[in-house]
């Protein structure tokens, strides 16, 4: 059982599936039994509380295989796992730290994309999302709308994870 599941992400390097909701976010293993049950398991040492509540979206930091994105009803995070902290100090903090961030991703150049809801079609969607260019070291904002579409989360794909 965990309060308000609502994101999930696998840890190759550490063998661990990142849960968060609610107000926590926690690590569990999972395996597969001689009978071929799959096993889950909590590690509890992991569970941690979150600066704020209504945890919304988890994803991999590229570039950093200890940290993860953690977005919340208010804030978004990078989250350590070693250290079990969380900080709002990271590039582009300034146009990406804000509240209802429904997904939120970094490529591997430092680039950041993310989504919030406009409010046009549904209360949780919106037909663009931002897109922080790394440029020389410097984001640039760009918004990129979509004509027709609505959308809830964002993703990145890139073959650097873990």
């Amino acid at each position: 059982p965990f309060e308000d599941a609502h994101g999930v992400l696998w840890d190759e390097t550490n063998q661990l599936l990142w849960v968060i909701g609610g107000k926590q976010i926690s690590a569990y293993r999972v395996s597969i039994t001689a009978e071929g049950a799959v096993q889950v398991s909590e590690e509890t040492d992991r569970r941690t509380e979150l600066p704020t509540g209504g945890a919304h979206d988890l994803a991999p930091v590229y570039g950093d295989k200890d940290a993860l994105w953690i977005t919340t009803s208010s804030k978004v995070y990078r989250f350590q796992k070693s250290t079990k902290t969380f900080s709002t100090d990271y590039d582009g903090n300034g146009s990406l730290n804000r509240k209802a961030v429904k997904g939120v991703g970094n490529f591997p150049d430092g680039s950041i994309v993310y989504i919030y809801p406009d409010g046009e079609l549904k209360a949780h969607t919106s037909k663009s999302m931002v897109f922080l260019r790394n440029v020389d070291g410097v984001l640039t904002k760009e918004t990129l709308v979509s004509p027709t579409g609505h959308f809830y989360k964002v993703r990145v794909w890139s073959t650097d994870y873990q």
